[in-house]
């Protein structure tokens, strides 16, 4: 057995990681767009061979994402533009929005969570400014139903993530010193890993004046 998990795990860093990119456009407006994609491609057939060995159920929820996006977001209140796709290892979710509400409510409803008045908002979009929580603890608690182990770990360094801001103007001020400022300061970018988030070894909040 140990010697199966050893290559997996080399087969694993052989092979290329899952890449995870997230875009916020946000308007002068307060509106925006969000999309979320997920290429998987290139990871072939490491992480369904990976599932036998952790608890892979990020991986499951990732795929099942674009159908429950269909389902919940169809009909919430300022959303609009829905497009979402799952081919050949690339899932994809993106949609406009009216306004921070808006956006917020959709979250929500992906993350399988229920908004009230009690939550705080995930993404807030005003006039000169866009702040995005540190929602980590939530996103670990969502995607990871056992504790860390070894091999777990070493599979989420694996996985890359890049958030993107696309602001209406340059911007002022970014309070995540990590944050790389592109365009002229009017894209701002971060840059990590799973196992970073899930770990606090990333602080994820940023807030960002323009």
């Amino acid at each position: 057995m140990k010697k199966n998990i050893l290559f997996l795990i080399l087969m694993l860093f052989l092979s290329s990681c899952i890449e995870i990119k997230e875009v916020l456009k946000v308007n002068s407006d307060g509106s925006g767009s969000l999309t979320m994609t997920v290429d998987m491609s290139k990871a072939g057939s490491s992480f369904s061979q990976a599932n036998q060995q952790v608890n892979m159920t990020f991986v499951k929820e990732i795929q099942d994402a674009p159908g429950r996006a269909d389902s919940v977001l169809k009909t919430c209140p300022g959303i609009s533009s829905l497009k979402t796709s799952s081919e050949k290892g690339l899932y994809v979710v993106g949609f406009d929005f009216k306004n921070s509400k808006a956006l917020n409510t959709a979250l929500y409803k992906l993350f399988k969570q229920k908004k009230s008045i009690f939550k705080p908002d995930f993404i807030k979009v005003t006039k000169h400014k866009t702040r995005q929580m540190n929602f980590a603890p939530l996103l670990k608690k969502y995607l990871l139903k056992t504790s860390s182990t070894m091999v777990s770990d070493m599979l989420f360094q694996l996985i890359r993530i890049e958030s993107s801001f696309e602001l209406p103007a340059k911007a002022r001020n970014v309070s995540n010193i990590k944050a790389l400022q592109e365009n002229e300061g009017q894209t701002i970018k971060m840059k990590y890993t799973l196992y970073e988030l899930i770990n606090n070894d990333f602080d994820y909040g940023i807030s960002m004046t323009y």
